[in-house]
């Protein structure tokens, strides 16, 4: 029978990501099956093209203004600024009458807030909710603590990108979250062709995430190409992405001395031939992750991986067999890594073709198909 599923993200933060890409996909496959789809998304001055073709292919699009409050450290809301919109807003949804909603999460714990938490206290339908990621070591206000694992506990599911993501969201809710299921983001491109290494004497790192220095790491990366031992190497950084901290990022290689080396691409369309056509490894000194879908590519398209230990990144990368794993997202820690590769640099192309390997081996390449299947319509 035709269902009618709402789907809600809280991503505040941009009008688009990495985190939306599941719900999205899910979306345009419930209509592929006929099923009636409405979402409700915070309002950019440009919408994000995905929203625009989901609106045309019929999906009842719900805008929420967002407005921007500067967060305080330690209410729950970490350095970061808290997104304010009317409740009444987030209500306009369910005069579509949704049967099932599901909740694409921004940051981890969205629904303890307001004016979410009373929403899905007072819903009467079943819902879904999926964490994009949880960083390390947030801990909740005792209260909010309490209303967030309710919340969770009260879902059909909650779906997390990473093992990693689920044990840490367990300890931070003292719960075991008997619930919980791992699945992993889709892959952003519909090839899985194997792709030739690049050969070249210049060894190529890509830096493949959102220019937002303090969680992605773009700053550590150029402070280590800036150490006297990389000075003489035959190497260059490609940084793909847009960001805050696009202007920051140029100016540091500048302080570095790095700019001849140093280049900026902002967003490609083509993930395979404008990235990984040109690339030898993927560098991610993130400071927290999901289980991130440049991870998925850079490994589909047969490339190896450096990687703080963050997230869902050790379930992929294995040291000294498609890449390294630094314990830490630091200069020290994360230049050891990098340094370990580059001894290593000979068998790159190996580590390449071990990181498709496994990645095929575990990844769920039409996981916006198994969770509606499974989990939402499994009858």
């Amino acid at each position: 029978r035709e269902v009618r599923i709402g789907f809600i993200s809280t991503m505040g933060g941009g009008p688009w990501g990495g985190s939306e890409t599941l719900w999205y996909k899910m979306a345009c496959y419930l209509q592929e099956l006929g099923h009636e789809v409405s979402a409700s998304v915070f309002k950019w001055p440009q919408i994000p093209n995905p929203i625009i073709g989901l609106s045309k292919n019929g999906t009842s699009v719900h805008f929420r203004k967002r407005t921007t409050i500067e967060g305080t450290k330690g209410k729950g809301i970490g350095f970061f600024n808290k997104i304010a919109f009317g409740k009444s807003d987030l209500l306009r949804i369910m005069k579509d009458k949704p049967d099932v909603l599901f909740f694409s999460l921004g940051s981890a714990f969205d629904l303890s807030a307001e004016p979410y938490a009373s929403f899905v206290a007072n819903l009467k339908i079943p819902y879904f909710v999926y964490l994009s990621l949880n960083t390390e070591y947030e801990i909740l206000p005792f209260p909010q603590y309490q209303l967030q694992r309710d919340i969770f506990k009260n879902a059909k599911n909650v779906f997390f990108p990473s093992f990693r993501n689920l044990e840490t969201a367990k300890r931070q809710l003292c719960t075991n979250l008997n619930n919980g299921v791992v699945i992993n983001n889709p892959i952003t491109f519909n090839s899985t062709a194997e792709m030739p290494f690049l050969n070249s004497d210049v060894i190529s790192f890509a830096s493949v995430a959102r220019l937002d220095a303090f969680v992605k790491g773009q700053g550590v990366l150029l402070e280590i190409f800036s150490k006297k031992e990389w000075h003489n190497r035959k190497w260059k950084l490609n940084i793909y992405g847009k960001g805050n901290d696009e202007k920051y990022l140029m100016e540091l290689s500048k302080f570095y001395k790095l700019e001849d080396r140093v280049s900026f691409f902002g967003h490609v369309n083509d993930i395979r031939s404008d990235i990984w056509a040109n690339n030898h490894v993927l560098l991610m000194p993130s400071q927290y992750e999901g289980c991130p879908i440049s991870l998925y590519d850079a490994a589909i398209c047969s490339r190896p991986s450096v990687v703080s230990d963050v997230g869902g990144n050790a379930e992929f990368v294995e040291n000294g067999f498609n890449g390294y794993v630094a314990e830490a997202p630091s200069v020290k820690s994360f230049g050891a890594s990098m340094e370990k590769l580059w001894q290593s640099k000979n068998e790159m192309e190996e580590f390449g073709k071990n990181a498709r390997k496994k990645a095929l081996s575990i990844l769920d390449l039409s996981p916006e198909k198994t969770i509606i299947q499974k989990f939402i319509l499994p009858n």
